[in-house]
């Protein structure tokens, strides 16, 4: 059996409460006996001093220290999770619990939208790049469409020009390819073998 109750609310509950029997214990002692009333004040206030160390070791604290925690937080300061301390049935405790399953699922949730930032990036960046590969693709189409449609009305000179335009066309889609494949491999640095010395 508990004889001090293991929740803050009981705690405090209890202390108030034994102050107030004792508070009643000596005011009714002092109705009897006036003389002994400095005394009595004196017990009572050590027992005040004692109610109010015991709310401050037990509820004050540790609400600071969550307090603080959340402060930083809510700054985007993340220190890692708080460990809870006290009995596990204790309120403080739950309330600590809650606030590290709290931390865990932001930190988890920031994460996600890092990564949905970054498949949003290469959406954008695919649709510019098929953007600009579909402009000379579409020449190169028309060019060869115009080619077999006019091939036996068309002038040399013109068959030549249109040649060359879908050459130049085909250069640029090129071009596009391969600065695609420059920028991406500027950006995946590779690990190089350091010289044995």
């Amino acid at each position: 059996m508990k004889i001090v109750p293991s929740t803050i609310r009981g705690q405090v509950i209890m202390a108030f409460s034994a102050c107030f029997i004792f508070m009643a214990l000596m005011i009714g002692i002092n109705y009897w006996n006036c003389n002994r009333l400095s005394e009595s004040m004196l017990v009572l206030l050590i027992l005040l001093g004692l109610v109010v160390f015991f709310i401050g070791g037990k509820i004050i604290r540790p609400l600071a220290r969550i307090t603080r925690e959340s402060e930083a937080i809510a700054r985007g300061v993340f220190r890692g999770l708080i460990s809870p301390f006290g009995d596990p049935d204790n309120e403080i405790y739950g309330l600590i619990t809650a606030l590290n399953r709290m931390m865990t699922e932001l930190e988890s949730r920031q994460e996600q939208l890092v990564q949905l930032g970054k498949i949003a990036a290469v959406g954008s960046l695919t649709s510019g790049i098929a953007h600009k590969l579909n402009n000379p693709i579409n020449n190169i189409v028309l060019t060869l469409e115009t080619l077999v449609e006019d091939n036996q009305t068309m002038p040399p000179e013109e068959r030549l020009q249109l040649y060359q335009e879908a050459l130049d066309q085909a250069d640029r889609a090129g071009d596009i390819v391969k600065n695609l494949l420059e920028f991406s491999r500027a950006n995946h640095p590779r690990s190089e073998k350091q010289p044995n010395r």
